[in-house]
């Protein structure tokens, strides 16, 4: 397969997974008040359990595949964590702000870059240097700037009501001082 042909396939499959995702988590807040995230999570899991088996078993029929017990145990590892990130997101988009559970979800690419150089030994150019730094940037905006905004706005209100409370206490007219004490009889 040549670069261009896979690197449009990456596109296409990465916008189709974005699609997808947020479609689930679309079911989950439209079924929120029946269906869990959990359960959303966990059942997920079993019919993508179902779905593996079929690139399973062509893959098990190719000559040279014998998975040893330690190809098993990070396969093992591995579909745990994935199965345990699936589950927390959907608790957090059925809980919670879907949006910042999803953009704060995206940051995996992060987490990879970081590993791929940690225990892969790869570097990363400046073009994808650039592109993981404007990512964050978007995830920063979408989890924290509407929070922030919120925020500005009820300290804005606060302080109209404060000035509000100010003019009205300054236009009363002040109060009458109460009669002094009582003449000595």
């Amino acid at each position: 397969m040549s670069q261009t042909t896979a690197g449009a396939v990456a596109v296409v499959c990465g916008l189709f997974s974005a699609t997808l995702m947020s479609t689930k988590h679309m079911f989950i807040r439209i079924y929120k008040s029946n269906y869990s995230g959990v359960d959303m999570g966990v059942d997920a899991s079993m019919v993508e359990f179902a779905l593996l088996a079929f690139f399973l078993i062509p893959l098990c029929q190719e000559e040279g595949f014998t998975p040893g017990l330690e190809e098993l145990a990070i396969g093992s590892i591995a579909g745990i964590l994935i199965c345990s990130g699936r589950i927390c997101i959907s608790i957090g988009v059925s809980e919670g702000l879907a949006g910042p559970a999803q953009s704060l979800m995206s940051t995996h690419a992060l987490h990879q870059a970081f590993w791929s150089a940690v225990v892969a030994g790869q570097a990363l150019n400046l073009l994808q240097s650039f592109g993981l730094a404007l990512g964050l940037c978007g995830v920063f905006s979408i989890s924290f700037l509407d929070h922030l905004a919120n925020k500005h706005k009820l300290k804005t209100q606060l302080k109209k009501v404060k000035s509000l409370e100010d003019k009205e206490m300054t236009a009363l007219p002040p109060p009458t001082e109460a009669a002094g004490p009582p003449a000595p009889a």
